[in-house]
């Protein structure tokens, strides 16, 4: 009587192991007929309408079921996700008409969310809380009486621009007489050429003295201008000086 339940019991453990790849294969098949994420076999995988080849190692967070053939991952993309096709392509995070392509460094703090996608920087554009006020430099109260200051110093200084070169071609003329004269000359040539170079110098040294003067004139007119510029100002911050650069007669 124990053997014949022994043989029972060692008949139905037998069948149960026999019975296990069946019912693995059964359900691999529905997983496979009902749209479940299983993966095909490896000979499959590039004929599946599921799988698709992950591009790069940076977009593999938007695949799930990865599988390696070969050197290739192959995946099936996330439905929450869309995964860039090719390198050109944004990564749609919530909505793909929020992510925008940044196109500068100098933008980054506009955007935020920022993810990169291959070479660039892809971004969700900051909502403006406010209209900034316009970059005044100046107070607009003030900005006619500043403009002025500007027009009177500018005209000193073409005024002294248009006299000095007419004072210099007059020297000019001077020195080529003078030296035309000392060729011809049969007597002293060179003390009269060594003359003719030394009145031209001094000419040339006058009309800078004299046009420096005038620029250091004008400046110092422009610079009470703007403080009487600034005095009609409602605030009572100084007036920014608006810079010329280089000087005319150095």
């Amino acid at each position: 009587m124990k053997k014949t339940i022994y043989l029972l019991i060692i008949v139905s453990f037998v069948f149960s192991l026999a019975a296990i790849p069946v019912t693995n294969v059964a359900e691999a098949n529905e997983a496979s007929s009902s749209g479940n994420t299983a993966v095909s076999p490896a000979s499959n995988i590039t004929n599946s309408s599921k799988l698709e080849k992950i591009l790069s190692p940076e977009h593999i967070k938007y695949f799930q079921v990865i599988k390696k053939e070969g050197n290739v991952l192959f995946g099936i993309r996330k439905g929450t996700t869309t995964a860039p096709v090719g390198n050109t392509t944004a990564v749609s995070v919530a909505s793909s008409s929020k992510l925008e392509k940044i196109s500068a460094p100098a933008f980054i703090n506009l955007f935020e969310k920022i993810q990169k996608i291959g070479t660039a920087l892809w971004g969700i554009k900051k909502k403006a809380t406010s209209t900034p006020s316009a970059p005044f430099i100046i107070a607009p109260e003030i900005s006619t009486c500043v403009a002025t200051a500007i027009d009177v110093k500018d005209k000193a200084l073409m005024a002294r621009v248009t006299a000095a070169a007419t004072e210099l071609n007059a020297a000019l003329s001077t020195r080529s007489a003078c030296q035309q004269a000392a060729v011809i000359a049969t007597t002293t040539p060179r003390e009269i050429l060594n003359a003719c170079v030394k009145t031209f110098n001094e000419a040339r040294k006058t009309i800078r003295e004299a046009s420096k003067k005038v620029q250091t004139e004008a400046w110092s007119t422009y610079k009470e201008s703007l403080k009487a510029c600034g005095t009609a100002a409602t605030n009572t911050s100084s007036v920014p000086m608006i810079e010329d650069g280089e000087s005319l007669f150095d």
